[in-house]
């Protein structure tokens, strides 16, 4: 089971709310299978076909917008790279796809004539993390960026299928428009897709380059070398306080990569090396740009503590490392 219903009772003589708490990763992984068909069929499918399967959902899609408070309008799941001031410094056209980061994602729908709050649960393996989550502060904290992340979250669970042809269809459409896409699948979320619908990151049937990258923080992907989707798609590890050092240097010495959150200020020198137990690996600037796909295997991704997590009086969990140990987890 997806879904865990657990029942409240609201304050005073209101009635009592059902609330269910989805595992969205579990969720999708139950729809794996018919996601990827689905796939497959739209790439199929002639252009006027595809444009009229995508109609019947978009209007599927800015139907349950109202329910998160906002005008039924058709639009785009993902958003255009300028609008994110990390992405916007990828020299490729980007797309970024945001949903609710953690927990936060709280929608109250009417299910058979009740109401029921429905709780996203985008990333199961969220810790420390979430507590400095830089999506909770900024735009974050207007309430119609937080419904926009919510509609998201709300399609994915409700209609999974018409949302990866969704998503296929803005990275054929941008791909197609720009002669490439790069689409980083996971801002806030960890739904790890590209395990689960490889297709999504295929080059569109006129050839046109489709690519991926997310950060994440699932063991699992310790067990490869982060590259997914016949390598068009690829997995930078997140360290974090459950972190198993080994585990993390064998994914290393595989050529995958590792982002490690410090607590350097903005502009500061990045260390040339990271130890990670008892080696030591080189290191690449995370924040000069957020295209992942461009950095050399075998390498530590330094980042700078943003939002929460750079206020100096935070105590240091294991998520946040201190570059005065000398550039160690």
């Amino acid at each position: 089971m997806t879904a865990v219903p657990v029942t409240i009772a609201t304050r005073g003589d209101s009635p009592r709310v059902d609330t269910v708490r989805v595992n969205m990763r579990a969720h999708l992984e139950s729809h794996a299978a018919a996601m990827v068909a689905a796939v497959a069929r739209y790439d199929a499918a002639s252009r006027q076909e595809q444009r009229k399967i995508v109609a019947e959902i978009r209007a599927r899609h800015a139907a349950m917008r109202p329910l998160v408070g906002l005008a039924p309008n058709a639009t785009n799941l993902a958003l255009p790279g300028e609008t994110n001031q990390k992405l916007a410094k990828n020299a490729a056209f980007t797309l970024g796809y945001t949903g609710s980061p953690s927990t936060s994602s709280r929608v109250v729908v009417d299910w058979i004539g009740s109401p029921m709050r429905i709780v996203f649960d985008s990333c199961s393996w969220s810790g420390q993390c979430s507590r400095y989550c830089v999506l909770k502060g900024g735009r974050g904290k207007f309430s119609s960026v937080r419904a926009g992340r919510s509609w998201r979250d709300l399609v994915a669970y409700r209609d999974p299928v018409g949302w990866i042809i969704a998503r296929r269809h803005e990275l054929v459409t941008a791909a197609d428009r720009h002669g490439a896409v790069l689409e980083r699948g996971d801002v806030g979320t960890e739904y790890g897709i590209a395990d689960l619908v490889p297709g999504l990151y295929a080059d569109t049937p006129t050839g046109s380059t489709v690519r991926g990258y997310d950060y994440g923080k699932r063991p699992h992907i310790l067990t490869g070398n982060g590259w997914q989707a016949n390598g068009h798609h690829r997995t930078v590890y997140s360290w974090n306080e459950n972190s198993d050092p080994r585990a993390v240097n064998r994914f290393l010495a595989r050529g995958g990569n590792v982002v490690v959150v410090t607590d350097a200020a903005k502009g500061d020198p990045i260390p040339s090396s990271w130890k990670i137990g008892s080696k030591s690996w080189p290191t690449v600037d995370g924040d000069a740009t957020d295209d992942r796909l461009a950095d050399p295997g075998g390498h530590v991704v330094i980042l700078y503590a943003k939002g929460g997590a750079a206020n100096p009086i935070r105590p240091l969990t294991g998520f946040v490392m201190p570059v005065a140990r000398g550039g160690r987890s």
